[in-house]
């Protein structure tokens, strides 16, 4: 958390996996999240300390503040080993991928998901080209961790 951001704001882990979340501001920040079976709260804490949780079921993760409501990340929970971040540029690789066939799975906060299945040969590599379309994204204000809507002003 910095500069009342979480970075970066979309993180992907395998279960099991825990997340730091350093406040490196000098003011106060919460991280919690209220999905499903991997709902946390770390309280209140600022520069230096951090918290960190271990998400145990695979999902989408949304991660709040509960001062600063223009504060979110989201925590991709991934049940394989086969997952990762595309780069600037949109391309990614995924290695050490079992030859067959399977389902690629794309998303990204504001597009959506999209899939298509891929045939991974025994020797060599395949591509695949998806598409995501954000074009229609509008911002939703989220409630607090108490399911109220966050307090005008900011105290921190």
């Amino acid at each position: 958390m910095k500069g009342k951001e979480f970075r970066p704001h979309v993180v992907a882990v395998g279960v099991g996996s825990t997340v730091e979340f350093p406040n490196d501001d000098p003011i106060f920040h919460n991280a919690f999240s209220v999905s499903g079976e991997n709902r946390f709260d770390l309280d209140l804490y600022k520069r230096p300390r951090s918290g960190s949780w271990t998400f145990q079921r695979p999902g989408f993760v949304r991660v709040y503040c509960n001062i600063h409501p223009q504060m979110s990340a989201v925590v991709v929970v991934r049940d394989n080993p086969w997952f990762g971040r595309a780069n600037a540029d949109g391309t990614f690789t995924l290695d050490a991928v079992p030859a067959g066939r399977h389902v690629l799975k794309a998303w990204h906060d504001r597009g959506g998901e999209t899939t298509t299945e891929v045939a991974v040969p025994a020797e060599g590599s395949v591509s695949a080209e998806l598409t995501l379309d954000g074009s229609r994204f509008k911002r939703v204000q989220h409630k607090n961790k108490l399911g109220k809507d966050y307090a005008t002003g900011d105290p921190y």
